[in-house]
């Protein structure tokens, strides 16, 4: 996996349904507070697709951001392997964090919401950076930061990719159900026999 460009203005990914609960609103206005220059590719539809165009020109930063609306699987990759990090803004606690996997399987950084299941997805400040929900200033100073020094956000990559390599691999995990049910067979069993 390559690493992401390091010339020009620094691209950020958001891939999701446009909605008010993934927080695509709340990365608009963050992106509004950042002082590096940078450029957000916004990929999906939803609710807010007509509105988040608006809420881009009257925030000044239209010229910033690029909706793509939705784009065939095929043609997300392109779009992330452009970026130097990809977002995960949620308003709600995410049930798997998925998409934190996704971007360090792509050997991208992420940053996310500091809740659900990105807690347990995300080594904040070694695979991706986590900022509080809703809070403006911390999710623009995350972006900042990574816009600001290459390095680090190909230092976040390189180790999601690592975490997904090694401890989220499809046979580790089939193992780990088939351990389940051995378990629990013969729990019943035990139970059966008494």
């Amino acid at each position: 996996m390559s690493p992401p460009p390091a010339e020009g203005v620094p691209r950020f990914a958001f891939v999701g349904r446009l909605s008010k609960v993934k927080g695509a609103d709340w990365l608009l206005r963050a992106l509004a507070r950042t002082t590096a220059p940078l450029h957000l590719d916004v990929v999906g539809d939803g609710e807010l697709s007509d509105r988040l165009p608006t809420l881009a020109e009257e925030l000044g930063i239209a010229d910033c951001v690029t909706f793509h609306g939705w784009v065939e699987p095929s043609d997300v990759a392109g779009i992330v392997t452009q970026a130097r990090a990809v977002l995960a803004p949620s308003l709600w606690p995410e049930p798997a964090g998925l998409t934190a996997l996704e971007a360090g399987a792509n050997g991208r950084a992420f940053v996310a919401s500091a809740a659900g299941g990105f807690l347990d997805s995300v080594v904040d400040g070694e695979t991706g950076l986590l900022v509080p929900p809703s809070d403006d200033a911390a999710l623009a100073s995350a972006l900042d930061r990574l816009a600001d020094d290459y390095e680090f956000a190909v230092r976040l990559g390189k180790a999601g990719r690592e975490r997904v390599a090694h401890g989220f691999r499809w046979t580790d995990h089939v193992a780990a159900i088939d351990a389940l049910y051995a378990e629990a067979i013969a729990a019943h069993q035990v139970g059966a026999n008494r």
